[in-house]
C-alpha cells in the first residue's frame, strides 16, 4: 500500500511539474485534495505542436519561439519618413549589430529619461506632484494639514495659476509633500497616486492626468527596451510617486527609478533612531516624512 501511495505521489508530482512547464495554472482543493489544472487552447495547441508559448511585445495567443525570432520592434507614433525617426532607427540598428564598430554590449546599453514634460505632461496646469500635494493639503477630506502646510499649498496653487510662484517653492514643496504623506507605506502612496491619476487633466478635454503620456515617447521606451536597452527614469519628482505613475504604462522596474526620496521608518519605531531600533516582524515600513534629497539641478 505504501509503495502504491509513493507511485501515485510521484505521478502527481511529475504531472504538476509538466503542467507548470506548459504554462498552466494549478490549484488544489483543500477539502478533497483534487488537483485542477487550468490552461488555454492556445497553450494546448502550442504544447501539441512542440512549441512553447512565448510572451513578447506585439505577440498574439499561441505565438512560439519562431514567431519571436521573426518579430522586429516597431517605433510607433513617429511620422513615417521623418529624419528623426530614421536617425533613431539607424542608431539602434548600429549599436545592436555585433559587426558594427558602433556596437554597444547589452550591459552597457543604458538610456535615461526625464519624466515630467518628457514622458508625461507637466502643464495641467503644473507638475503632477505639485497638483497632488495641493489636493492632499487643501482638498483631501481624509487628511488634516497643519496650518503652515496649508498656507504654503495655497501660495503654491495661486502661483501656479498666476505665474508668480512663491519664493523657494521647490524646497518648501519637497519639505511639505514629504510631511503630508508621512505614515503611508510605499504601496499606499502608490495607490494614492493612482487615484489622483484619475482626476481631470486641467486645460484638456476628456483626458485624465494618468492618460497624459506622450505616446511617441512611450513607444520609444518600449522600442529601446525591446532592443535590450536598460531604461531608467531620473526625475525631480518623488520616486514612489513616479513608480505609481508609470507602473501600468512603461516597462521600467521600480529599481530603475531615481527620484526625490524621503526617510523610511518602522511603524513600531516611535521616534527612536534607526541605529537603536531593530525592525520587528509586526512592523510595516512607512514614509518618515524627512527629505533625504531633492533630485534636481546638480542633485
Amino acid at each position: 500500500m505504501k509503495n502504491i501511495r509513493k507511485i501515485i505521489a510521484t505521478i502527481l508530482a511529475l504531472s504538476m511539474t509538466a503542467a507548470l512547464l506548459a504554462g498552466c495554472t494549478i490549484s488544489v482543493d483543500p477539502t478533497t485534495g483534487e488537483v485542477n489544472v487550468d490552461t488555454t487552447q492556445a497553450e494546448v495547441d502550442a504544447v501539441r505542436g512542440g512549441g512553447e508559448v512565448i510572451d513578447f511585445p506585439g505577440n498574439t495567443a499561441g505565438d512560439t519561439e519562431e514567431d519571436y525570432a521573426a518579430y522586429e520592434p516597431q517605433l510607433e507614433y513617429w511620422t513615417e519618413g521623418s529624419p528623426v525617426k530614421a536617425e533613431i532607427e539607424q542608431y539602434v540598428a548600429e549599436v545592436t549589430d555585433p559587426t558594427s564598430d558602433k556596437f554597444i554590449p547589452v550591459e552597457d546599453r543604458i538610456a535615461c529619461f526625464d519624466m515630467d514634460g518628457t514622458l508625461i505632461g507637466e502643464l495641467y496646469p503644473s507638475y503632477f506632484e505639485y497638483m497632488m500635494f495641493i489636493h492632499r493639503a487643501l482638498y483631501d477630506k481624509n487628511y488634516k494639514a497643519p496650518e503652515d502646510m496649508k498656507k504654503f499649498a495655497k501660495d503654491l496653487e495661486e502661483g501656479i495659476y498666476t505665474g508668480d510662484m512663491p519664493e523657494n517653492h521647490e524646497r518648501l514643496h519637497a519639505k511639505f509633500a514629504g510631511q503630508s504623506y508621512a505614515g503611508m507605506t510605499p504601496d499606499e502612496l502608490k495607490a494614492y497616486t493612482k487615484e489622483f491619476m484619475n482626476t481631470e487633466a486641467e486645460g484638456f478635454n476628456n483626458l485624465t492626468r494618468g492618460e497624459a503620456f506622450y505616446l511617441p515617447m512611450v513607444s520609444l521606451v518600449n522600442y529601446l527596451t525591446e532592443n535590450d536597452f536598460i531604461c531608467y527614469i531620473v526625475s525631480g519628482s518623488d520616486r514612489t510617486v513616479v513608480r505609481g505613475i508609470i507602473e501600468d504604462t512603461l516597462p521600467i522596474p521600480s529599481n530603475r527609478i531615481i527620484g526625490m526620496s524621503y526617510s523610511m521608518v518602522a511603524t513600531g519605531q516611535d521616534g527612536k533612531d534607526g541605529l537603536d531600533y531593530l525592525y520587528a516582524p509586526e512592523d510595516d515600513v512607512v514614509l518618515g516624512g524627512d527629505l533625504i534629497i531633492k533630485t534636481i539641478k546638480m542633485n
